[in-house]
């Protein structure tokens, strides 16, 4: 099977909150016909200090790493919160 992935985040207003983001996956088996799918999602940006917030309201204890395990400060992958349901 081969897969192709499009990644598009897009922007259109950077004074809000929200981004569109769309994925195009380009799908062919077996040398078959090629199948497209096209997903789209709003999506929203909320900062750290929101987001924890948001996960202790939720119920959640949280570890949060600001890097992408490499000893460098993150750039494009962002914090990676690790969470766990309180019982």
């Amino acid at each position: 099977m081969d897969v192709v992935v499009i990644d598009n985040p897009y922007d259109p207003d950077k004074r809000d909150t929200t981004f569109e983001h769309t994925l195009v996956l380009l799908i062919r088996r077996n040398r078959g016909p090629l199948t497209v799918i096209v997903d789209t999602h709003i999506r929203s940006l909320f900062s750290l200090k929101r987001m924890c917030r948001i996960l202790e309201e939720a119920g959640f204890t949280y570890t949060l790493y600001e890097n992408d395990f490499s000893d460098s400060p993150y750039k494009s992958r962002g914090p990676l919160f690790v969470c766990v349901r309180n019982p």
